[in-house]
């Protein structure tokens, strides 16, 4: 059987792994756009996708499995935004391949779509386009169409 030679081992590894996962979710919270949050959570999805349809998966509780898992998949794509929901909205359009519960579930990528507040838009638009929106267009509607 394995055994460490000390207990020093473990008081030294433990407090140096959690600093620095804590230290890459800082980073990458502050300026790496939340691409590992985003990417473990969707392999954490993903993983929890196929246990459910290895494992819970039969024909007779096919459609309370694609229910659950229709739904923990539009959750992952919604919290992950951006990418994550246009993906989503391709999937939806795919429907003639879907479970009905995946199409359900999907539907909402498209009717209840995140939005954002105008202030951020004209920060993301002017940083892309290098100049204020008044030099560049003649009108902007603050409101969505």
């Amino acid at each position: 059987m394995f055994r460490l030679r000390s207990r020093g081992f473990a008081r030294r590894v433990v407090p140096a792994v959690g600093g620095s996962l804590g230290v890459l979710w800082i980073w990458d919270n502050s300026y790496g756009h939340q691409v590992c949050q985003r990417t473990a959570r969707a392999l954490g999805v993903g993983a929890w996708l196929v246990w459910q349809y290895k494992v819970n998966w039969t024909p007779e509780t096919s459609s309370e499995v694609h229910a659950r898992v229709a739904h923990r998949l539009v959750a992952c794509l919604r919290e992950n935004e951006g990418l994550y929901v246009k993906f989503g909205q391709a999937l939806a359009s795919m429907d003639v391949i879907l479970p009905e519960e995946y199409k359900q579930e999907l539907q909402c990528l498209h009717d209840r779509a995140a939005t954002f507040a105008f202030p951020e838009v004209r920060r993301v638009v002017e940083a892309d386009l290098g100049r204020p929106l008044e030099e560049v267009f003649s009108s902007f509607d603050e409101e969505p169409i």
